[in-house]
């Protein structure tokens, strides 16, 4: 037997929808953000090992 359809347009799925891309967003970000920390500090020890950076 088929399961009964859903109706497509409901509020709450779409507050779902919102708030499951907003939590990937800020995920994503947070993600970006220590990246590029992890990669400056990589590239700041790099270079003050070499004598380039104070």
């Amino acid at each position: 037997m088929l399961p009964a359809r859903r109706p497509v347009s409901r509020p709450t799925a779409s507050v779902e929808n919102d708030l499951r891309l907003g939590l990937g967003l800020s995920c994503a970000s947070l993600v970006a953000v220590l990246w590029v920390k992890t990669w400056c500090l990589v590239a700041w020890k790099a270079a003050r090992a070499l004598g380039l950076a104070g």
